[in-house]
């Protein structure tokens, strides 16, 4: 959450020579952000769903996911349910694999190709869902300036041209 951000950098001075409202506090971003968390995992009458890949403890399981280093997640059940996992878009359906408690099982995928039917797990089960990690690039034009964005996965490991202040993204150069 910054007010006069840049895409590249935390800081960007042109926003403030601009018309515009500063709103780096306000109430809409946190209650988006408690939106998603609440959703990571969501249970019905179909049993137990993983809807997106993001490192998430909870009361019916805990999902651990390793992107942007390995296309690896892993759902560690804390209940006897059905489970099933929503795998990135971007990842090819033939590769994917998962296991349960390091038994390969077959993928049976929703009717969309979305999510992976895992099926009847039990309380203490670990499932593990792999695929290639993508890397890729893509140009952005945003507010006048060409941008580069450099995906691992689903998360953007550098941006071009760099930050001059605060630049964002700089540890995944270092570690990646």
């Amino acid at each position: 959450m910054a007010g006069w951000a840049a895409p590249n950098d935390v800081l960007d001075p042109r926003g403030r020579l601009a018309m515009c409202i500063q709103n780096c506090c306000g109430s809409h971003l946190p209650l988006g952000l408690l939106a998603v968390w609440d959703n990571i995992v969501t249970r019905d009458e179909n049993g137990l769903a993983v809807n997106l890949l993001m490192n998430r403890p909870g009361k019916t399981c805990d999902v651990l996911d390793w992107q942007p280093y390995e296309g690896r997640a892993e759902i560690h059940l804390k209940a006897d349910t059905s489970l099933r996992v929503r795998v990135t878009p971007w990842a090819p359906r033939e590769e994917v694999r998962v296991s349960v408690k390091s038994k390969r099982r077959e993928c049976n995928w929703d009717a969309r190709r979305e999510y992976v039917q895992v099926g009847a797990v039990s309380d203490k089960d670990v499932v593990e869902v792999t695929y290639p990690l993508r890397e890729w690039s893509n140009e952005e034009l945003l507010g006048g300036t060409r941008y580069t964005t450099h995906w691992r996965g689903d998360t953007v490991i550098a941006i071009e041209p760099r930050g001059l202040f605060i630049p964002i993204f700089e540890r995944y150069r270092e570690v990646l």
